[in-house]
């Protein structure tokens, strides 16, 4: 725990200060917009919370400059990781739950400063609008009305899914609310602005660290059944996300976004191929360097 002693959850939600609103962010090499994200919480929450998984860059700088808390982290791999350690440093009764490259409007901040004060649910579910190549997606998958996310909780009401994009979900009894099924909530503005990429060479990169995680977890269980899932998965994305959730709508960086989920798909199936019928990374590195030992011992044992 922050104070090196170990809680049960009833302990910790009792040590926690009633009606207060601790934000948490987790990072690894944020700083590219992580002074506009924490200028935009630092004004409605009472804390700050930046659990750093060992950036290069200064990050850290940045969060200290905002008055945050600092968890220090090692480099675990997918933001995820990093829920657990930030949680128990919120001191707060409610958690704002934000990515680094996530920023919320004024209008939404409100919203939510009235749900901790009229006591209106446990669990929110916020609309986030994704960004792509300097646009906005406003229908399909990655659009508002679809992406919904429970971002703004009472401690002790979110049951957290430590994978990759793994999907939190609220405790059994928790009250919810769906600030997308309020009137004219878009037009309030009511919804996270998440930039998510910056380009083409973004979304790649993203993809094959992120897949490449993904296929390791998915691995731990059943190889075979998670490369074929994953080879299913390819067609789906780029169908589904353009068809059935109305990518379409957004033109091109809809087009391009779909593209982009079939990639991640097929990049993941080849990563559990690799470790299906070959080996994983640190298995190969050990062959390779096995085999090069032996080709410097044979000039060493030349005559």
């Amino acid at each position: 725990m922050t104070k090196g002693t170990e809680m049960n959850d009833a302990e910790q939600r009792a040590a926690l200060v009633p009606g207060s609103i601790s934000a948490v962010i987790n990072t690894r090499n944020a700083a590219l917009h992580l002074d506009k994200v924490l200028s935009a919480v630092a004004p409605w929450v009472d804390q700050i919370v930046v659990a750093d998984m060992d950036s290069s860059d200064n990050t850290v700088a940045i969060a200290l400059r905002h008055g945050a808390v600092i968890v220090s982290l090692p480099a675990l791999g997918f933001p995820e990781a990093g829920i657990p350690a930030a949680l128990e440093a919120a001191t707060g009764e409610w958690v704002i739950r934000i990515d680094a490259d996530e920023i919320v409007p004024r209008p939404l901040a409100e919203r939510l400063v009235e749900v901790v004060g009229h006591n209106e649910a446990d669990v929110v579910f916020v609309p986030r609008r994704n960004w792509l190549a300097g646009r906005p997606f406003e229908h399909g998958s990655f659009g508002p009305d679809n992406d919904r996310v429970p971002r703004f909780f009472r401690q002790g009401f979110m049951e957290h899914v430590i994978t990759i994009h793994g999907h939190h979900r609220p405790a059994e009894g928790a009250r919810v609310l769906q600030l997308a099924d309020e009137e004219g909530w878009r037009a309030r503005g009511v919804f996270l602005e998440h930039f998510s990429y910056l380009g083409v060479g973004d979304l790649v990169t993203r993809a094959v660290r992120y897949s490449g995680n993904e296929a390791e977890q998915m691995a731990s269980a059943s190889r075979r059944r998670a490369f074929f899932r994953s080879l299913v998965y390819i067609p789906v994305e780029l169908f589904g996300r353009m068809a059935v959730k109305r990518g379409w709508k957004d033109g091109r960086v809809g087009i391009l976004m779909a593209a982009n989920s079939a990639l991640y798909s097929a990049i993941r199936a080849m990563h559990l191929a690799q470790r299906l019928w070959f080996a994983d990374d640190d298995e190969i590195l050990r062959i390779y360097e096995q085999r090069a030992q032996e080709l410097q011992a044979a000039w060493e044992h030349e005559d």
